[in-house]
């Protein structure tokens, strides 16, 4: 069974730039849906004048044959709320057709299921009684722009993307000294990961820091001092094994990473490198100077780690070796009596990097038209008197250069506490966005416990930490989509919230600062701005969570608006 109609009206058929097959429509129904074609063609007869051509199929096999035999500009998919074979359907036409969008089409509201299908790939879904003429019109028409839109941002992403595979492989070493820099050296790290996983070893690594380097540049100037630093990398490349890796990380500041070396060989290596260096002349033949160098020593165990947290580690030893007099090598087993002070942050730091002092609460997510708890978000703690909170050790960890570390260990330990929650949860978990950046998506997806659908998590990136833009998010987000984790976008609303971290990211959940959401039944300011983020994430077919609601009457107000979701003391503190 197969319906066409062409429109007759030249004012139509020049309307926009789509080809006579980008015209084409496929309606998609079950076997038993004739009722439903035939409604969905006086709909659009009685829309009016259009580009579209419609086309019927009514099953898998005849929209496959439809599909071999024909082009498509955009398909229509009429699903059955209680069918569940609904989104199996769905998976199989857009695998059978990737690069066309589609609209599904519901007799009824069943959310879990749109959202599914919306995942899958789809434009829009929306209910059938919903569908009527004009309107119907308008959703295909921004179904096909919305779809021509992604087309190009996915063109040019990719286009960014190789641009920046070629820049990547350009700036992996420091031009100055022909070590590895900081970025190199993390590729470097991924591959030794995997490797520790086959043959697990210790590895000692080294911060090296020039003594007094300021005197050098102020007595000879820069050309002379960038010389010396070129002539010590080249020494310290020089002096170690093929397997060793050396990189410049700062101005005058090196970290060596040695595999396969204990405390002991990582101490011998260090002292010939200092005594080296302090035997060495260096600029000849403009001048013959003498360097001295500091070195901090730290011995890492075999599992996951970071530049950053190397040199985090790293430095706490070698900033031991400028207070007890340069030129020596220190490491965080030779602490002083006089070092209180520092070896309590210290221990502050180890636990942080270490990961075994966090402790995770959750807090209820609702869903407002019921008050039906839906989920949890999952929350880190550190047992360490005057660190609890996030905001008090997370500032730490960013002032010790250690954040996507602790990062990390937050995000593995509410992890493992989700696996022993209830399955039928959903659970939000929050991550830094310099965390997705500069982590392999890989490992984080490795993270997730074994027999848990993915689609039980959702992801919030803080909109507030978003700096300079989302274009180092896009690949990171679009992998964890493909892997089914859902992606929310907290903190919207207030800040630095912008539009284009809303449209290039696309977020599966927006969730509405808390700023916004106290106090809203009593501020019409409030009001209007949640009524804006409510139309937009209807167009990026996103739902909506208020975070911070704390009483009957913001919680109603934000209901009748057609905020889906809240969470906040209303029902519960982190606990």
């Amino acid at each position: 069974m197969l319906w066409v109609r062409v429109d007759g009206n030249p004012e139509t058929r020049r309307r926009g730039d789509m080809t006579s097959e980008a015209n084409n429509l496929l309606w998609i129904g079950g076997q038993d849906q004739e009722e439903d074609a035939g409604e969905f063609q006086r709909e659009m007869e009685a829309a009016g004048p259009s580009e579209f051509s419609p086309h019927l199929a009514l099953g898998y096999d005849q929209a496959r044959a439809r599909l071999q035999d024909s082009k498509f500009g955009i398909i229509v998919l009429s699903l059955k709320a209680g069918d569940p074979q609904a989104v199996d359907l769905a998976l199989r036409v857009q695998a059978d057709a990737p690069g066309i969008p589609v609209v599904a089409l519901f007799d009824s509201r069943e959310e879990k299921l749109m959202s599914r299908v919306i995942r899958s790939g789809a434009q829009e879904a929306m209910l059938l009684d919903e569908a009527r003429g004009p309107r119907l019109l308008r959703v295909l028409r921004h179904a096909v722009e919305r779809h021509r839109f992604r087309k190009e941002l996915f063109f040019l992403t990719d286009k960014y993307r190789r641009a920046n595979e070629q820049l990547k492989e350009q700036v992996r070493v420091d031009p100055l000294t022909g070590l590895l820099n900081r970025r190199g050296l993390q590729e470097m790290l991924l591959w030794e990961r995997k490797r520790s996983r086959r043959a697990p070893m210790e590895y000692a690594v080294m911060m090296l820091d020039v003594d007094d380097f300021k005197r050098v540049n102020d007595r000879w100037g820069h050309t002379m001092g960038d010389a010396l630093l070129k002539e010590l990398g080249q020494r310290l490349k020089a002096g170690l094994r093929e397997s060793d890796y050396a990189a410049r990380v700062g101005g005058d500041e090196f970290l060596l990473l040695l595999p396969q070396a204990g405390l002991e060989e990582g101490q011998r290596v260090a002292e010939r490198v200092r005594l080296e260096v302090a035997n060495a002349r260096f600029g000849y033949p403009l001048a013959q100077l003498r360097m001295t160098v500091s070195l901090g020593l730290e011995i890492i165990l075999p599992r996951s780690f970071s530049v950053e947290e190397l040199v985090a580690r790293a430095r706490l030893a070698l900033e031991r070796s400028k207070r007890q007099g340069k030129n020596q090598v220190s490491t965080q087993m030779t602490r002083g009596a006089d070092e209180r002070g520092g070896e309590m942050l210290s221990g502050v730091l180890e636990a942080l990097c270490e990961g075994d002092r966090f402790r995770v609460v959750k807090q209820p997510i609702c869903r407002l038209r019921d008050g039906q708890r839906v989920g949890f978000e999952l929350l880190s703690r550190l047992a360490v008197a005057g660190f609890e909170s996030p905001a008090d050790f997370f500032n730490l960890s960013e002032a010790a250069n250690i954040l996507t570390t602790v990062d990390r260990q937050c995000f593995s330990a509410c992890m493992q506490e989700s696996s022993r929650l209830p399955e039928q949860s959903l659970f939000h978990l929050n991550v830094f966005p310099s965390t997705l950046a500069k982590v392999p998506t890989e490992e984080l997806l490795e993270a997730f416990p074994e027999g848990r659908g993915k689609d039980s998590y959702c992801l919030e990136i803080s909109e507030q930490q978003i700096l300079g833009g989302p274009g180092d998010l896009l690949e990171p987000v679009r992998t964890l989509k493909q892997a089914g984790v859902l992606v929310g976008l907290d903190g919207v609303g207030c800040g630095r919230s912008a539009l284009e971290n809303l449209f290039l990211l696309e977020p599966d959940v927006i969730k509405v600062d808390r700023a916004l959401v106290k106090g809203i039944s009593r501020s019409a300011e409030q009001q209007k701005m949640v009524q804006k983020l409510i139309k937009v994430s209807k167009a990026l077919s996103a739902e909506v969570l208020a975070e911070g609601v704390e009483n009957k009457q913001d919680l109603a107000l934000d209901r009748n608006l057609g905020v889906q979701y809240g969470q906040g003391y209303f029902w519960g503190v982190p606990a």
